[in-house]
């Protein structure tokens, strides 16, 4: 019995030795997937098959993807000036209204002061103690009236 169990261990170590290096193979990268720069001439065949550009065409090519990527950092550049600009002149609102507010502020405080208006007579000292007075003396003469009163 151990015996068969270390025959069947034998065969299945042997075959995923074998089999491993195919699997890993099979998953790299073709010759075909990559990108290739072969130098032909004129009346050779391609080496495999896809887009066949001329010196000049590549050339072109490179220069046009450099140029939209100089194109695009410029157009971020201007995007973020005129961002920053933008919130400076933003700041500068804010500021100028809050100066506004404060001096229409200021001045409203001012004319309210120069229009204070005095208080109404029945908040005066005077108009207290002349009261006060009045009541005594009314107090003092209805108190002289009461019957049995001393006169």
């Amino acid at each position: 019995m151990l015996g068969k169990w270390l025959d069947s261990l034998m065969i299945l170590t042997s075959l995923t030795l074998v089999l491993m290096p195919l699997s890993v193979r099979a998953q790299t990268p073709t010759d075909a997937d990559e990108p290739q720069a072969v130098v032909i001439k004129k009346g050779d065949t391609a080496p495999f098959s896809g887009q066949l550009l001329t010196n000049k065409a590549a050339a072109k090519l490179v220069t046009a993807v450099e140029a939209e990527k100089k194109r695009a950092a410029i157009q971020l550049k201007g995007e973020q000036e005129k961002l920053e600009l933008e919130k400076k002149l933003r700041q500068l609102q804010i500021k100028l209204l809050t100066e506004s507010f404060e001096a229409t502020r200021q001045t409203l405080n001012d004319v309210l002061r120069q229009q204070s208006i005095p208080p109404p007579f029945y908040e005066s000292w005077g108009f207290t103690f002349a009261t006060g007075v009045a009541a005594g003396i009314a107090a003092v003469y209805a108190a002289s009236q009461l019957p049995g009163a001393i006169n």
